[in-house]
């Protein structure tokens, strides 16, 4: 779910405005999309049959598509059953951070089902509270007791309340849920407490892919300080199953951000035969455990790789089309252990042969870094995002494609065999329909030099022979140049001066790895970016078939071109109130894009948050963009981290947005300022649009930047003007 901490004052703030000491009383309306999956009876008054008592027998599986076919799944149970059951399912939830009420709720869709004959459901949670001086006071949920210690809880089916009614346990008192020797003694404890054929953990929290998750703000300090690194979770995973005496877990779900990583998967292969995670930003709600569990209800001799679909199909119903949640950005997908071993194998020779000849693949290397899909926010007005979160498959596609060795491209397509074998199931929304379930490091090269020493004390950097491909590759470019940006020309459009299409082209000289045009307008004064897109040459363009679009730059002079409508687009609110976006499309191909703006308090405090757009299909206009979610933003530890709030939440009439905007110097880089006399407001979610609006009479500038291998930029300036 989510990313490491937010920003303190943007809790504060939104605490202030919805003005509660917690999460709503009474079980919150189920959205109807998701209702209409539920078997009659599950919840009073959805699933569209009369009620159905506690000792409905078990009917059929829900469908591919998430739908019952039967009533109310299982036959509930109040505590720890007798005997081996068929499933039991440990949920570490590490909630002392400022996740703490999204995990409370899925507490809540986990009491819908409760544990059932066969099935026992435990949890783990650690609650948060915040100094009482702190801004994030205000934030911290202070329902069901507001206990701030760890309790473990055995999950019984509740009335659809917001109360805990499961059974308690434990109380563990304050401990720090980031620290190995909890997840090894919660493990232990679950497996030999609840004995099963069967044995699923989920952790849930904040995660950075290979950098760690699972974040305990009460942790001392540490070597991996407040959160679990890699390293810490395997020792975990490998020592609890083998005290608890059992071979290995039969699923591990991972609710968090950027998991799906082959570091991730490495470090946990030994102790955990099937594995479902996500490569993208997880949304603020996670998984749909009414689903999830409700299927494992529904049957509870399905094996490890049966509860894995589930939880896949649990966010394919939750956020795909047609649902009320809908978000094209998610990706879910579920893994067979066994042959993550066979992944790493394929993955080691190709890192191999690619340093063998470096000279020759370190192009293809930099063009993938650029080029695939990489998870995580997106708002660099150059070069999107740096974390380097790279689909693995497209990697080994675009060096498959653009290498010039034969052993490089065979090696390429082994690697792509091996994780395509792995994979048993995916789910892919609209805008992320290449990601192929697993990433792997690869951050443009001048970023490799700052994580390296880090990725080296992840278990696969220690002995991967790619961690030092990724040293040689960081170092390959270094005495590179910055391109030259020259011959910058702006046509014209006979037909309608005022907002027809216009060709936009330019000359690079130098080693490209991406170029982009910048759009600015004078707004108070200053002049801002108002669109960002990225440019190429259309005859060295192609898509390879795995998605991403590759540009084979050529040595000396490109000619980039592309079509500029002056047109641009505005976040309005009620009242007809707007102020402009910038729309950073940087990839030739991008159907979404992010933005930067204030999120404010009225009359309170502001912070930046990032929201996340999508696009209409087939269109380069941004008329009919849809707000999909939102990211809070703060820097932890030398890191940005994101944590997701949806913007149906926000409470209407009480925030607002305001512009921010990024300026850039003649060196390429960029600072924002903020206007805080325009504010967007709502009373409903409905009151927020996006609006194309042609861009305004008066003078543009046109900067084309244009990025080498090792982060140099050159740019190039030009104006035109518009009637």
């Amino acid at each position: 779910m989510r990313i490491t901490k937010s920003a303190a004052v943007a809790l504060f703030a939104i605490a202030t405005a919805f003005g509660t000491k917690g999460r709503a009383q009474g079980f919150p309306p189920l959205p109807p999309d998701l209702a209409k999956q539920l078997p009659p009876g599950l919840i009073p008054g959805f699933g569209g049959g009369a009620p159905t008592g506690p000792s409905s027998p078990s009917s059929t599986a829900p469908t591919s598509s998430g739908k019952w076919s039967g009533p109310l799944p299982g036959v509930p149970v109040s505590g720890p059953q007798p005997g081996l059951a068929e499933w039991t399912v440990l949920v570490y939830a590490v909630a002392d951070n400022d996740l703490e009420g999204p995990i409370l709720d899925d507490l809540d869709e986990m009491e819908r089902i409760g544990s059932v004959q066969g099935v026992n459901v435990v949890m783990e949670i650690d609650r948060w509270r915040p100094h009482p001086a702190s801004p994030a006071a205000s934030r911290d949920d202070k329902t069901n007791g507001d206990w701030d210690e760890a309790r473990r809880y055995f999950i019984t089916r509740d009335d659809g309340s917001t109360t805990i009614h499961s059974l308690l346990l434990d109380n563990l008192g304050e401990i720090d849920m980031s620290h190995p020797k909890e997840l090894h003694d919660f493990l232990v404890w679950g497996i030999k407490k609840f004995p099963a054929k069967r044995y699923a953990l989920i952790m849930e929290d904040h995660g950075s892919g290979w950098k760690g998750g699972f974040v305990d703000e009460k942790a001392p300090p540490e070597p991996q300080p407040i959160m679990m690194s890699l390293t810490e979770m395997q020792s975990a995973l490998a020592s609890g199953v083998k005290d608890a005496g059992i071979a290995k877990l039969d699923l591990f779900a991972t609710d968090a951000c950027l998991m799906s990583t082959l570091e991730v998967a490495d470090a946990i292969a030994p102790s955990v035969k099937y594995w479902v995670a996500s490569e993208e930003l997880q949304p603020g709600p996670g998984y749909e455990y009414t689903l999830a569990i409700g299927a494992l209800a529904q049957n509870p001799k399905m094996d490890g790789a049966g509860l894995g679909k589930a939880f896949v199909n649990a966010m394919r119903v939750g956020y795909g089309k047609g649902s009320q949640a809908h978000d094209p950005t998610v990706t879910s997908a579920l893994f067979d252990m066994g042959k993550i071993g066979a992944v790493r194998v394929a993955v080691d020779n190709f890192a191999k042969i690619m340093a063998k000849d470096l000279e020759s693949n370190k192009i293809p290397m930099g063009m993938a870094s650029e080029v695939v899909d990489t998870f995580g926010p997106r708002t660099d007005p150059i070069s999107g995002p740096k974390d380097g979160f790279a689909d693995l498959v497209q990697v080994a596609a675009v060096v498959r494609d653009t290498s010039s060795k034969a052993d490089a491209k065979a090696s390429a397509t082994a690697v792509i065999a091996a994780l395509d074998a792995s994979r048993l199931d995916k789910h892919n929304g609209d805008d992320r329909t290449h990601a192929r379930g697993m990433s792997i490091w690869l951050p443009p090269p001048e970023v490799v030099s700052k994580g390296l020493p880090h990725y080296r004390k992840t278990p696969f950097g220690k002995v991967s022979p790619w961690a030092d491909l990724l040293q040689m590759y960081g170092n390959a470019f270094a005495v590179s140049t910055a391109p030259k940006v020259t011959n910058i020309t702006v046509g014209k459009n006979a037909g309608n001066p005022f907002g027809g299409e216009r060709p936009v082209s330019a000359d690079i000289d130098g080693e490209v790895r991406n170029a982009v045009v910048v759009i600015s307008q004078d707004f108070l004064g200053t002049k801002v970016p108002v669109e960002i897109f990225g440019v190429t040459d259309p005859s060295l363009y192609k898509k390879i078939p795995e998605g991403p679009g590759v540009t084979a730059w050529k040595k000396g002079k490109n000619t980039v071109s592309a079509k500029w409508t002056p047109m641009y687009a505005t976040l309005q609110g009620k009242g007809g109130m707007e102020f402009p976006l910038v729309v950073n499309r940087a990839r030739v191909d991008a159907t979404s894009f992010d933005a930067d703006v204030g999120l404010r308090v009225i009359g309170g405090p502001e912070e930046t948050v990032m929201l996340r757009f999508s696009m209409p299909k087939g269109s380069s206009g941004y008329a009919g963009s849809k707000l999909l979610s939102g990211y809070f933003i703060d820097q932890v530890q030398g890191q940005t981290f994101y944590t997701p709030f949806s913007p149906a939440k926000l409470p209407p009439g009480k925030v607002a947005f305001e512009p921010r905007f990024s300026l850039i110097d003649p060196s390429g880089k960029s600072s924002q300022i903020k206007v805080p006399l325009i504010q967007v407001k709502w009373d409903k979610l409905d009151d927020l649009k996006v609006v194309q609006r042609p861009m305004l009479p008066g003078k543009y500038d046109i900067t084309v930047i244009a990025e080498d291998f090792n982060g140099h930029v050159g740019v190039g300036k030009s104006s035109t003007t518009i009637p």
